[in-house]
């Protein structure tokens, strides 16, 4: 007999189903600042929020405020402007944040190049753009960070995009370019910093340059490393049509360091940059290598820029060289015909981890280790059979590895900060009952991680799908007794004594996951299968669908659907109603909670579906 009719009916007598009210259409807005000026946004879509002050002038806007693109005006943010500066006067400091949604930067009329200034020196101004998510499309013109705009002062800019979208290519019209401390007016005293940093999962499209020379390119400056492009870790995706590196600007009779280049990265892998149009011309400036890997042997190679088939060759000048400082480990070479731009490794020893070895049959805290705090970008390496216990709020950015042994998290905010990769060999734990959030996580990369009766939550990194493929790596035949993968060898003990738990998992909607001991049936996993649990599995509309399904709606067996079966063990907890069941010792109440009308009613639901299940059973 077919449960889905009946469960449809508990579904309207048992629970009330809240519906939100429709969107509201944003409009936009216009400046706040003036009473002379145009309209900001030209469409019916997207708004400006922050606070614009400092002067207005025809189509020309100065910004010294703040704008959050967010998730509550998601959408179109569109700039129309003949030129945008985002502090460029008078000693101002200005900001513009995105985090979300779309901007589209000024774009050229007929006749008439726009640009947007981050950073600029009429006396000297300081601009900063952050975007950690969302698309900025810079469709014409220029972007220029840090400039001259007199001789009265420098200008400092920074764009730094850890996430996200930045194209040249996209847009009303496709172009658009990137100088690096452009001097408009003859050199003055001061020092101007310009920086492009690149790091986190951003995307970086420079792929088609407009009419200047090129699409990336470094300007002078009064001092080595007034230009910076910075390319931190080893996720993002780079494409540039050109790069220059070859002003010849002297001040004082000296040519000046045009920038720097400064790579950022570990082992496995390096941002590189694919250039797909002219290739590249390094005439001045250094590569300063910053290299954070946990080993590294002699003769290792790492691609930097390629022109791949498509791209122009590489033009290196004896004036472009590593920073005297990384001279002594590294070596920087054209090869493939100048179509590639390499760096090996030279030294003999290891670089930039710290190792902590901890031997079989030992157990020690990070204090006991000679580690009370863990700070920095180095990685931690975990050596050794014994179990290191991490007790402390530490603030490492850089990743931890566990090669052999046990690295057991006992404080919430242990690695908050801190990608944790456990491989072959390895194994990371939790203390009882520990509820921990980690910077990110690597569960399918060779080691286990036993989440005992606790819950972690990563940050980022970690898509639903992959933490699936380790849960189910864990779990094994059922039993949860996987040498591999996310398990719990608390739900594994109490499964073989006949209490049924398993391992759950929340997709938290903000780019985290969340995995943790659970019994079936607690869908939300806050240790309590309740009313709310209850509601989840009836009202998701998965049932019986032979979609596929989550934890969330009520997919406790990991067979990708919700049917009889999950209802099943649903109902054959006992755990509805009862309270925590996921309680220290000496914490549980003495009196179990007795149902509210409501939640017999969906509990008697629950039951007929359960029952139908095990007639299922026995007939098939």
């Amino acid at each position: 007999m077919k449960t889905g009719a009946p469960l449809a009916a508990c579904v309207i007598a048992a629970v009330a189903v809240f519906v939100s009210s429709p969107a509201v259409a944003q409009t936009p807005s216009t400046y706040l600042g003036t009473t002379s000026g145009t309209t900001i946004n030209g469409e019916t879509w997207g708004l400006w929020m922050g606070n614009w002050d400092n002067g207005y002038s025809g189509n020309d806007a100065s910004y010294i405020g703040t704008i959050n693109s967010t998730a509550a005006n998601d959408g179109r943010v569109f700039c129309d402007l003949t030129d945008l500066f985002i502090a460029d006067s008078d000693g101002k400091i200005g900001s513009l944040t995105m985090t979300s949604g779309t901007l589209q930067a000024p774009t050229a009329a007929p006749g008439n190049t726009r640009t947007m200034v981050i950073g600029s020196g009429y006396v000297g101004g300081r601009g900063v753009f952050q975007q950690s998510g969302g698309t900025f499309y810079m469709s014409s013109g220029e972007m220029r960070l840090g400039t001259f705009r007199s001789a009265a002062g420098a200008g400092n800019g920074l764009y730094d995009i850890s996430g996200g979208l930045f194209s040249t290519t996209g847009g009303l019209q496709p172009g658009g370019n990137v100088v690096l401390h452009r001097a408009n007016q003859p050199m003055a005293s001061g020092t101007s910093r310009a920086e492009l940093r690149i790091s986190g999962s951003a995307v970086v499209d420079l792929g088609q340059p407009a009419t200047v020379a090129s699409s990336l390119a470094f300007g002078p400056g009064t001092g080595e490393g007034s230009s910076i492009l910075s390319v931190i870790g080893s996720q993002a995706t780079i494409n540039i049509a050109t790069i220059k590196m070859d002003f010849t600007a002297t001040i004082s009779g000296t040519v000046p360091n045009s920038g720097v280049i400064n790579y950022s990265f570990d082992e496995s892998g390096v941002s590189t940059i694919n250039i797909t149009g002219a290739g590249a011309t390094l005439a001045q400036g250094y590569l300063d290598v910053n290299y954070t890997g946990s080993s590294i042997t002699s003769g290792t190679t790492f691609t930097l820029m390629d022109t791949g088939t498509g791209g122009g060759a590489i033009t290196m000048a004896s004036t472009f060289t590593l920073r005297p400082e990384d001279q002594a480990n590294w070596q920087l070479d054209l090869v493939d015909t100048n179509k590639a731009l390499r760096l090996t490794y030279t030294g003999s020893t290891i670089l930039g981890a710290i190792t902590i070895n901890v031997g079989s049959g030992t157990t020690q805290t990070q204090t006991q280790a000679g580690y009370p705090t863990l700070s920095g970008s180095l990685p931690l390496v975990k050596t050794g059979g014994g179990t290191l216990v991490i007790t402390a709020a530490n603030t490492l950015t850089g990743s931890t590895t566990v090669q052999q042994g046990t690295l057991q998290l006992a404080n919430a905010a242990a690695l908050a900060s801190s990608k944790v990769i456990p491989v072959a060999g390895g194994t990371v734990s939790l203390a009882p009952y520990l509820q921990t959030t980690v910077g990110g996580l690597a569960p399918n990369a060779g080691g286990l991680v036993d989440l005992g009766n606790g819950l972690v939550t990563v940050a980022s990194g970690l898509t639903p799908t992959e933490l699936v493929t380790a849960i189910l790596a864990g779990r094994g035949d059922g039993s949860w007794t996987g040498t591999t993968g996310i398990t719990s060898s608390v739900a594994a003990s109490d499964l073989a004594s006949g209490t049924p738990r398993s391992v759950g998992w929340l997709d938290n909607g903000d780019g985290s996951v969340t995995a943790a001991f659970a019994a079936p049936g607690d869908t939300n996993i806050d240790w309590v299968v309740d009313v709310l649990d209850a509601g989840n599995f009836l009202t998701f509309g998965k049932y019986d669908t032979g979609l596929p399904a989550t934890w969330l709606e009520g997919d406790f067996n990991y067979d990708g659907v919700v049917d009889v079966l999950d209802a099943s063990e649903f109902f054959g907890t006992g755990l509805y109603d009862t309270g925590n069941y996921n309680t220290p010792a000496g914490n549980a109440g003495a009196v179990a909670a007795v149902p509210e009308p409501s939640g017999l009613a969906l509990l008697a639901c629950l039951g007929g579906v359960a029952l139908a299940a095990t007639r299922r059973r026995r007939t098939v």
